[in-house]
């Protein structure tokens, strides 16, 4: 029942967008709202996501903190920190932090040690198991595409067993030129250097798969410079990661667990910090449930709605706006 699910639903393929293809900066943002506007956090959520301006990912981490994932066109990344200097001078945020990727993230499923793929269930066992994964470095260098070839992606992070049929019937074109379209703009002929995509992962969080027994914890994790290939080299032997880029000299790693390992994981990742000396950590820890409460934790903005003539264009002064109503509404 659980496999014809996730089969109807198209959830188990979907594409990882290599979004510096797009010629986008890929920067996560920690946001702690300020006190009194805590029990908003609701509706700036919602404000941020319907907004062009944040075409990613944010999501609650306890009561006021909020880590948001923001894409933007290159040479616009002081324009985005200005906006969230009005909101802190607004009073609505008491601070924030960026950590800008330099090197496109890496989706991983989950491995078959800890989640059993033919019922949908966490596996039992007495401690947290190393696994072997690779880190795969792809080419960040822009590509041109145009607006079909960004429905295509769009359609692709959905599901990608997205076929040429599919593609040609809603977006009105033939088939032969939606393949077109796929194999040669989207997945760049062939060429792992000029594809938009970076394969496809198997996605299980979507409403309503998972019990609220799954907790998340995102991290963002610094090792001292000669340590940062060994300390790598570690997050990857954890079976419940699902997301890892690097960020300068931080990595972020994201990852979907059962409550009862929070302990066992949380030791893990403590070990690897006492083992290679760590400059900087800090992580985070939330009840899945608690973070999907206010919508697809992977749902983004219309990204359509900012690419326009072959441009990227965002407003941050209607993001300000449109944030700053919301919050005190």
């Amino acid at each position: 029942m659980y496999r014809h699910y996730i089969a109807e639903n198209g959830l188990l393929a979907k594409s990882s967008v290599n979004f510096f293809k797009l010629g986008l900066i890929d920067t996560f943002v920690i946001v702690q709202l300020t006190p009194q506007y805590t029990k908003k956090s609701p509706q700036f959520i919602k404000t941020a996501m319907e907004s062009n301006f944040i075409v990613g990912t944010i999501r609650p981490i306890g009561q006021n903190i909020l880590i948001g994932r923001v894409l933007a066109p290159f040479g616009q990344l002081q324009s985005i920190k200005k906006a969230f200097d009005e909101l802190c001078s607004a009073g609505i945020v008491d601070h924030y932090e960026f950590f800008q990727a330099n090197g496109a993230g890496n989706r991983f499923s989950l491995h078959p040690s800890a989640f059993d793929y033919t019922t949908g269930n966490w596996k039992p066992s007495p401690s947290t198991p190393s696994v072997s994964r690779q880190f795969k470095t792809p080419d960040v260098s822009p590509e041109k595409f145009d607006e079909i070839d960004l429905k295509i992606l769009l359609m692709l992070k959905r599901s990608a067993a997205v076929k040429g049929e599919d593609v040609a019937l809603s977006l009105g074109i033939s088939v032969e030129e939606a393949n077109v379209h796929i194999k040669d703009h989207v997945l760049g002929g062939g060429s792992q250097n000029r594809s938009l995509v970076m394969g496809s992962f198997v996605d299980f969080f979507e409403p309503g798969l998972f019990a609220p027994q799954t907790a998340v914890i995102a991290g963002f994790f610094r090792p001292e410079d000669e340590a940062r290939e060994a300390f790598l080299s570690e997050l990857l032997k954890i079976p419940y990661l699902n997301f890892l880029v690097p960020c300068h000299k931080y990595f972020y790693g994201l990852f979907y667990f059962p409550i009862a390992k929070l302990y066992a994981l949380a030791n893990s990742i403590e070990e690897a910090q006492s083992k290679y000396a760590m400059a900087d950590t800090r992580y985070y820890v939330a009840p899945w449930f608690s973070i999907n409460k206010y919508g697809d934790p992977h749902n983004s903005a219309d990204l359509s709605k900012s690419f326009v003539n072959g441009a990227w264009k965002f407003s941050t002064e209607q993001f300000l706006e449109d944030i700053i109503a919301s919050a005190r509404g």
